[in-house]
């Protein structure tokens, strides 16, 4: 009995181990620095398997269509794909950002934003207000210019056509310093977070950051908001930004988003 036990448990081991090697081929086959293909020899460096036990997952795993073989070359399968997308599909966006905020307005008594793009403007789909007596409500719905406030310049700062949309927003509105803005939009694409001081409400202040999806696109922004006084010193600018990028990522990540894994 204790024999019949014993090997119960090693084929339980083994298979457990064998569902951990497959997942690290396939994790090994995540696109990197612009390639999308790789040869056996490749993986088993990247991985530290030994040449048969990958080609042997590879070979099962191509036949359930989680992997595709070209020649020597093997890249993520269409049945992966699929499944990737069925999930996007069903992703909310707010449903995933709002227990995120609901927690940083607690720990930090602030107001938090959720923004996304509309054409040439940008518009808050989502707040938790702050519970402390002073504190920011902007309206929800409201649509207002790319380039004004930090959630909607952040939103822009990382858009792929950013240059074309500051184009098109210039011949709308005469007035915007066209280099000025161009030189601000570097300056958050480069530390990753926007700041902006009574740009819509006086005597505001507020620190967004970027939320991307699976495609590495810009989806939506994050943002705080409050008093002015409390967006000043750039130690707390940079407090919040902090908070506000690790809240991001965690977004982001469940956007299906990851740096050296994009679409």
């Amino acid at each position: 009995m204790k024999r019949a036990n014993g090997d119960s448990d090693t084929a339980r081991g083994n298979t457990l181990q064998t569902v951990e090697r497959a997942a690290k081929v396939i994790k090994a086959l995540a696109p990197t620095n612009g390639a999308d293909e790789f040869t056996l020899m490749e993986l088993c460096g990247a991985i530290g398997l030994p040449g048969p036990t990958v080609y042997r997952i590879l070979n099962t795993l191509v036949q359930e269509g989680l992997v595709d073989r070209r020649g020597k070359h093997y890249r993520l399968g269409h049945v992966l794909l699929q499944l990737g997308l069925m999930k996007w599909e069903r992703l909310d966006l707010r449903k995933i950002a709002r227990p995120v905020m609901e927690q940083l307005a607690e720990e930090l008594q602030n107001s938090f934003y959720l923004a996304v793009r509309r054409g040439l403007t940008g518009i808050f789909i989502d707040r938790v207000e702050s519970s402390a007596r002073v504190r920011l409500v902007e309206p929800l719905g409201a649509p207002l210019p790319l380039h004004v406030g930090a959630s909607k310049q952040t939103l822009l700062a990382f858009q792929a056509d950013r240059d074309e949309i500051v184009r098109q927003l210039h011949k709308q509105y005469k007035n915007i310093d066209v280099d000025a803005l161009l030189a601000e939009l570097d300056r958050i694409a480069e530390r990753g977070y926007g700041v902006s001081h009574s740009a819509v409400t006086p005597e505001s202040g507020g620190v967004a950051v970027p939320i991307m999806n699976h495609e590495g696109v810009a989806i939506a922004s994050m943002s705080v908001g409050g008093p002015k006084s409390a967006f000043i010193e750039p130690d707390r600018i940079e407090f919040f930004a902090a908070r506000l990028k690790e809240a991001s990522e965690k977004i982001s990540g469940e956007l299906g988003y990851h740096p050296s894994f994009v679409l």
